[in-house]
């Protein structure tokens, strides 16, 4: 290709990204009039995409050819003419032997795919093969599957059926990515002039990517690099409902980042993640402009661990997480190996370097903690460590009494994939109970010798807004019962309880007592209630002393972003 024409392209391309593709349309056909009609959309097709899609040639790479009418003939694509592609300067060959290319196809496929069944695979290979360009793509130089898909649904981009076939396929085999082919070009197409160093890239990709054993891939340059970031984010499978996909999220993040980088194109690239998050049904959740501090303790089972003794905390071993929401990019600790015992000793450095951070206009008693706990430990007597209070004399005191303090389900927010309905069940549950006029959201256990759990189980199955268990008679005498009434309240959404961890002696008084007690409230005050019931408590008998609250706000995420897929699971 000219140098004439490879000016021309990557004048269309700047013009693309700041004005968009209609702008760069007009330019190409007042500056081109000397090519036929065929060259012209050859050129657009290179230049910002047929469509708002982009191929893999870059802008000041595009080699010299014969610009005769053709496709072919317009990339350049003759035996050992070298192409600048996304992946660094590969040959781009010309059709080998159909039997060579199957055979190659197989074996890279089951290198990039391993969890492919054989079966799939041959139909996968059937369907790749039908694909012209195909053959004359160097596989041993695509990073991955993902690449390959992008290069065909380029090359390939006048073969609309056999394209949507192939997507047909890759959705039946669980490998069609959330972000479209299109959409993935078109990013690609936006970023294609924006310079990031690689220290600004692995801030981008460490903050966006799905989980911490995410590789983060390295290219040639930088420019390279950012186009693998970009395609091994869109690999990502969103697993709850209402939470942000990694690579809208990088987009995000470099908006608000590196605005003076990205000023030609930031309207384009908010108007793509707008899309994108609108198709996907992905709006980011509305989170205050400034939410209160909390302090998150997430203990997780350490493998191994079975049957946790509560009677044992010295024999329980877990893995320690802890935060200071909302700033979650600074951890207080993390994947810290220890015991039950470890943490509750610890409890007191970390409640202190918590009220350390926080503005001197706030009190430390504001402070809620959460626990994010299994199921097994949710009864466990969390708010009942001690903590140190004074201040030239020390006093320990139940955390409980200082501090709101409340539990949440750990399996509930790791493991929804279990249930597609889990989310929206436990969303509706938390609505119902924020509803300034709720009214007959409790469901009470007071009488053991009455208790039946499938009556409970009925009754939450028939009232989607039945939101709050108030359990005085089931206590971790009744650890099997308790756990098992749980799981299902969990399971269907409840998003609060409040129970007893020990036996009382009027199950019924108590829970009539706290019933009125909540009656009188707001609901949402519901954390300090039972800070003020604990702070009444004078003796071990007392209720107060036993009570814990499960209080698990849906739209409280982890600060790790929860996704899922199964390509990048296998390398782990």
């Amino acid at each position: 290709m000219s140098d004439e024409l490879t000016q021309l392209v990557r004048q269309l391309r700047e013009i693309a990204a700041a004005q968009g593709a209609a702008a760069a349309s007009r330019v190409l056909d007042e500056r081109a009039t000397h090519l036929s009609a065929a060259q012209r959309e050859e050129v657009a097709l290179i230049a910002f995409g047929q469509g708002s899609q982009i191929g893999s040639v870059a802008t000041g790479d595009l080699v010299q050819g014969n610009q005769s009418k053709g496709h072919v003939d317009i990339f350049g694509q003759l035996q050992g003419v070298a192409v600048a592609v996304n992946y660094g300067r590969i040959e781009l060959s010309a059709t080998r032997p159909h039997e060579e290319v199957r055979s190659l196809l197989e074996q890279w496929l089951q290198h990039c795919i391993q969890r492919l069944q054989r079966d799939h695979l041959v139909r996968l290979a059937d369907q790749l093969m039908a694909c012209p360009s195909l053959p004359r793509l160097p596989l041993a130089a695509l990073p991955d599957f993902t690449a390959l898909c992008l290069e065909l649904h380029f090359w390939d981009v006048k073969h609309l059926q056999l394209l949507t076939t192939l997507d047909d396929l890759l959705d039946e085999l669980g490998l069609l990515l959330p972000i479209t082919w299109r959409e993935l070009l078109e990013l690609r197409t936006l970023l294609a002039n924006v310079t990031l160093s690689e220290e600004e890239l692995e801030y981008l990709y460490g903050h966006s990517r799905p989980a911490r054993w995410w590789q983060r891939p390295q290219g040639c340059d930088a420019a390279t690099t950012l186009r693998l970031m970009i395609q091994q984010l869109a690999a990502a499978q969103v697993q709850m409902p209402e939470a942000q996909h990694p690579l809208v999220d990088f987009v995000h993040r470099l908006m608000a980042e590196y605005a003076p980088q990205i000023e030609t194109v930031t309207h384009a690239l908010a108007q793509w993640t707008q899309q994108v998050a609108t198709r996907l049904g992905l709006a980011p959740r509305q989170v205050p402009a400034t939410p209160q501090p909390t302090l998150l303790i997430k203990l997780k089972l350490a493998p191994g661990v079975v049957q946790p003794s509560l009677s044992q905390p010295h024999t329980v071993e877990v893995v320690l997480h802890a935060w200071l929401l909302p700033e979650v990019q600074d951890p207080l600790v993390t994947s810290r190996l220890c015991t039950l015992k470890e943490v509750k000793d610890d409890l007191p450095r970390l409640v202190r370097q918590a009220c350390q951070k926080l503005s001197p206009t706030l009190s430390m008693t504001d402070l809620p903690i959460e626990f994010l706990l299994p199921l097994e430990l949710l009864p466990y007597d969390v708010d009942q460590w001690p903590i140190q209070t004074g201040m030239r004399r020390t006093r320990e005191r139940p955390v409980g009494q200082i501090h709101p303090v409340m539990v949440r389900s750990l399996d509930r927010i790791e493991n929804p994939q279990q249930d597609a309905q889990l989310f929206p069940r436990w969303q509706q549950r938390w609505q119902s109970l924020q509803t300034p006029q709720a009214h007959d959201i409790l469901v009470t256990v007071d009488n053991l010798a009455a208790y039946q759990l499938h009556h409970i189980e009925r009754d939450l199955r028939m009232h989607g807004h039945k939101s709050l268990l108030l359990l005085t008679a089931l206590t971790t005498a009744n650890l099997d019962d308790l756990l098992e009434l749980l799981d299902l309240a969990i399971e269907l959404g409840v998003p609060a309880a409040i129970l007893t961890r020990q036996c009382c002696s009027d199950p019924t008084h108590v829970a009539t007592t706290l019933r009125e007690a909540i009656a009188r409230r707001a609901i949402h005050e519901l954390p300090h209630l039972i800070r003020e019931q604990r702070l009444e408590a004078e003796s071990p008998q007392h209720p107060g002393q036993n009570l814990t609250l499960l209080w698990d706000d849906p739209q409280r995420m982890l600060p790790e972003m929860l996704y899922h897929t199964d390509r990048m699971m296998s390398d782990k």
